[in-house]
């Protein structure tokens, strides 16, 4: 089964342009991931929560994307691998499943890369599919 893209990384709230070419990039090139495998997510700052929004400015985040390797059949998240967007930079990383925060310290999957929204995104989702590839083969 193949996701569809208006399922991919959801968002309600109008993106500035640089994240909406991201976030349309990435669905772009995720929707070959397997569908049984993977929920995705998106979060951006709550733009009536001020607070929130100046920590995140003060970090530089612009925005985290996110998915959760499920397993159907134990109805369980497996892990968590989450994507943040800071400009023109992506960090990706394992992820707390519960609170949806990067771990303290990097994991040996940690990823990172510099360009454009286009190339951010093609890197993520390949940064994503290994991810999910690799907890397939661990099935």
């Amino acid at each position: 089964m193949v996701m569809d893209a208006a399922d991919l990384f959801e968002y309600d709230e109008p993106l500035a342009p640089h994240l909406t070419a991201f976030v349309a990039a990435l669905r772009r090139h995720a929707v070959a991931w397997p569908a049984d495998l993977a929920e995705t997510y998106l979060r951006l700052p709550d733009p009536d929560d001020p607070a929130e929004m100046a920590a995140w400015r003060e970090r530089g985040i612009d925005l985290v994307a996110w998915l959760d390797v499920v397993d159907v059949a134990a109805n369980l998240v497996r892990a968590t691998f989450g994507a943040r967007l800071s400009g023109g930079r992506v960090h990706c990383d394992e992820m707390n499943g519960h609170n949806v925060e990067f771990l303290q310290r990097p994991t040996p999957v940690a990823f990172d890369a510099e360009g454009t929204a286009e190339e951010l995104a093609q890197a993520t989702a390949a940064w994503f599919e290994a991810q999910l590839r690799r907890w397939v083969g661990t099935r």
